[in-house]
């Protein structure tokens, strides 16, 4: 387990690099608001931390994320599902509403490059 801070210097030194969070840097919450607030390049997804987590616990976590102000920076289903009966469970949890100008909200929104330009795929930091 990592801080989410830990990836602060390649984000100051590679400004236009667009970085996602795995499990939303999961348990450390402060760690991963100081992070974004500067970096409107960083996005979090929550991950296996949907069913892995008390439910209470998971909600605090979405809640914080959420009421920072940064609710369009996260994205949902971006782990894939392979325990037996989860999907319901993942789909029943809360979502933010698509703010204006945010990745859910735009139809001409697209992820990042799926391969760098060498056509390998891009390097995953898992916190």
């Amino acid at each position: 387990m990592h801080s989410a801070l830990t990836i602060e210097e390649v984000l100051v030194k590679h400004p236009k690099l667009r970085v996602y969070i795995m499990h939303a840097g999961y348990p450390m919450i402060d760690d991963l608001l100081a992070l974004l607030y500067p970096h409107p390049q960083v996005y979090v997804d929550i991950g296996v931390i949907v069913y892995t987590q008390p439910r209470p616990a998971f909600y605090r976590y979405l809640q914080a994320i959420v009421h920072a102000g940064f609710a369009n920076r996260v994205m949902f289903g971006s782990d894939q599902i392979v325990w037996p009966g989860s999907h319901s469970h993942v789909l029943s949890s809360p979502r933010p509403s698509p703010s204006r100008g945010s990745m859910m909200s735009d139809p001409r929104a697209r992820p990042s490059r799926t391969v760098t330009r060498d056509g390998n795929p891009p390097i995953q930091y898992t916190l």
